[in-house]
């Protein structure tokens, strides 16, 4: 009776894995179910390209982001300044400097760079990009696993596929883990809801890890 009792009253803690943006409103449903119940949930994400129009997750999590450790990747990195970054930068400096038809010349200038780079994202750097990117994260994620917390929580949902090798890599290094791949509301039903059932209108910002 004592070991039931003590089961239901400790705080549940979860982790959540999410390395594809498509999923957030998946993960935002789940927390909306939980979060009012109780339960502690960590969300890391790899919110690196691509991110910058990505939904935000619920404030009732904590966010634990290794976007910049992807950005930070050499081959990522070089893309990212030689194809956007720096080209956008000069444009951007000269549309402002130049006067006359030099300087709306640049502006159109930029505009030209702005869509053709959005193309070369989408068809040149994804395709090369995304077969790659689940074992890159997995390197990246795996040596900051210490971030979160495994020692206090209950289960790992890994919740889309891009974050799998991830799951196996803590499924084989911490064997007595529950890692998942279902974000399973029914687990805590038997919770009664007795937090706020809408998120905060302020987020705290994700933190680097």
């Amino acid at each position: 009776m004592d070991t039931i009792e003590r089961d239901l009253t400790a705080t549940r803690r979860e982790v959540a894995v999410v390395f594809k943006k498509g999923v957030l409103p998946r993960v935002n449903a789940y927390l909306r179910e939980v979060a009012p119940r109780g339960v502690e949930v960590t969300v890391l994400v790899a919110n690196g390209p691509g991110w910058r129009k990505a939904e935000k997750v619920d404030g009732r999590a904590e966010v634990l982001s290794i976007g910049r450790r992807e950005n930070r990747q050499p081959g990522v990195w070089i893309y990212m300044m030689v194809v956007e970054r720096a080209p956008r930068a000069v444009l951007k400096r000269l549309e402002h400097r130049l006067p006359g038809k030099a300087g709306r010349a640049a502006g159109r200038a930029r505009g030209i760079h702005r869509k053709a780079a959005a193309k070369i994202r989408k068809y040149v750097f994804w395709p090369v990009y995304r077969p790659l990117r689940p074992q890159a994260l997995r390197r990246i994620a795996g040596r900051r696993v210490e971030a979160l917390g495994l020692d206090r929580v209950d289960r790992v949902c890994i919740v889309d596929e891009g974050a799998v090798p991830f799951g196996w890599m803590l499924a084989n290094r911490y064997p007595d883990l529950e890692v998942t791949r279902l974000l399973d509301k029914s687990r805590h039903e038997d919770l009664p809801v007795t937090g706020p059932t809408a998120a905060p209108e302020v987020r705290a910002p994700y933190t680097r890890i």
